[in-house]
């Protein structure tokens, strides 16, 4: 930890499969008391397409705050890495009990959400895993464009297809999206969440940076929480040299 009171832990699962194992009980600096009494944030750096080491760190509760492109080298190639962090005021003390429910909800909708912006993920040569879209939703759910004029209402498989295509036939390249901000109400079996995000990419041979809006609904079902609907309104894309 740095005298700033900022520590940083890194991960290298996935990039040699079977060599590290990962989990809450031996990441460095993630211990509740040490953040909660010397630390002021805790970095977290994964690169980008590492599954395995996403899913601990939305078991953390840690938040992601952005890629940065073509950061590392493993065997010659460069690689994006994602940058993620919790703050100490973001981290459960001891004797929180009474909270803990609500906060173990509020750590599934981020789950659930950051599955569904990582899903489009093809940074760096890995591949998008659109199918965890149907994952995170109810079967029945809607995504809604409300971009143009009138909004379009899609049903699971007809948001999955188009967007398959385009990230897998070299028409959307390096892509990704990230949420930025967001603020999330619970009621009992229900959520509601109010979010902005940024996403950037390669769009037919043109770099771009784009940011916008969702409002997103959740549903407590007997397999767990899901998604219900969602509907983002994007702001105008600028195209990067």
């Amino acid at each position: 930890m740095g005298a700033d009171g900022r520590a940083e832990t890194g991960v290298s699962v996935g990039l040699l499969p079977g060599q590290f194992i990962v989990g809450e009980g031996n990441v460095p600096g993630t211990d509740p008391d040490a953040v909660s009494a010397r630390m002021s944030r805790v970095e977290w750096w994964v690169a980008a397409g590492n599954t395995r080491s996403v899913d601990v760190a939305q078991r953390l509760g840690v938040t992601r705050e952005g890629v940065l492109r073509r950061r590392s080298a493993h065997r010659g190639v460069r690689h994006d890495s994602e940058v993620w962090s919790v703050l100490s005021e973001e981290w459960p003390c001891p004797g929180e009990a009474s909270e803990a429910p609500e906060a173990g909800v509020k750590a599934e909708l981020d789950r659930l959400m950051a599955g569904f912006a990582g899903a489009f993920t093809n940074t760096g040569g890995s591949r998008s895993e659109l199918d965890v879209i149907r994952d995170v939703f109810i079967p029945q759910g809607r995504i809604i464009s409300n971009v143009g004029v009138k909004p379009v209402i899609y049903d699971l498989d007809a948001f999955i297809e188009p967007r398959q295509k385009m990230l897998t036939d070299g028409t959307l390249t390096e892509f990704s999206e990230w949420e930025v901000s967001e603020s999330t109400e619970i009621l009992g079996s229900i959520a509601h969440r109010f979010s902005r995000y940024r996403k950037s990419g390669i769009h037919h041979g043109e770099s771009f940076q784009s940011s916008g809006h969702k409002t997103t609904q959740f549903l407590r079902t007997p397999a767990g929480w899901r998604i219900a609907s969602l509907a983002w309104d994007d702001v105008a894309a600028t195209t990067t040299a």
